[in-house]
């Protein structure tokens, strides 16, 4: 099949054009690639626009428009843009990436923060907080004057900045992440697992743990 080169009248990225096909590998086996995409930065600002024209031709004013629904949590426009990947992981991580998208605990759960202002002197306070608590800080707070009130998400922004503890699978030593996002999951029935030691544990029984053996669910195990 003989390659010709076509003008094309779709909108196009050029930073997405130059890794478009390109294979990333991450950790030991897996990869992830850009396989297409469809949309630009334009079209956010269009469907953003719809009710009065194409919008604004700067550059600087479109970053600030797309800045701006992303901080008052305006997604729909965003919809307006595809991103097609490649991407090869562990089938623990490919089940809760379709199932859960990021992640799934129970409201009662707490997750351990590192304050940054203790590392700051050379030792670690840890803060902790129930999911749904973080979830609640997650919703827009309501000001009796709303002119007064320049960030309604200034809590989440704040749950945002703060250092997660998680645990290395590999290592088994603390490190940090962050908290992205928070999603309700429904009201499903909680069982207790109990261990040697007499400590238990509260979960849904599709509430997956790292045992000696593997990745299983509660009700696997």
């Amino acid at each position: 099949m003989s390659q010709r080169t076509h003008p094309t009248r779709r909108p196009t990225v050029p930073a997405a054009e130059e890794i478009l096909g390109g294979y990333f590998p991450v950790l030991d086996h897996g990869f992830v690639a850009l396989v297409d995409y469809m949309g630009t930065d334009d079209s956010v600002e269009r469907a953003a626009r719809v009710s009065y024209g194409y919008g604004t031709r700067k550059v600087s004013a479109t970053r600030g428009l797309i800045r701006y629904l992303r901080r008052h949590l305006h997604t729909t426009p965003s919809e307006m843009v595809e991103f097609k990947f490649h991407c090869a992981m562990p089938m623990f991580v490919a089940r809760q990436w379709i199932r859960h998208r990021t992640a799934c605990l129970a409201e009662g759960t707490e997750v351990y923060f590192d304050l940054p202002g203790a590392e700051a002197r050379g030792r670690r306070q840890l803060y902790k907080l129930p999911i749904e608590e973080i979830w609640r800080r997650f919703q827009p707070t309501r000001n009796r004057r709303p002119d007064k009130q320049r960030n309604p998400f200034f809590r989440r922004d704040r749950v945002k900045r703060m250092k997660l503890r998680q645990i290395d699978e590999d290592t088994l030593a603390f490190q940090h992440t962050r908290v992205v996002d928070v999603y309700r999951n429904g009201v499903k029935p909680v069982f207790r697992m109990v261990l040697e030691d007499g400590k238990s544990i509260e979960a849904t029984a599709d509430h997956r743990f790292l045992f000696a053996g593997g990745w299983d669910t509660l009700r696997g195990a």
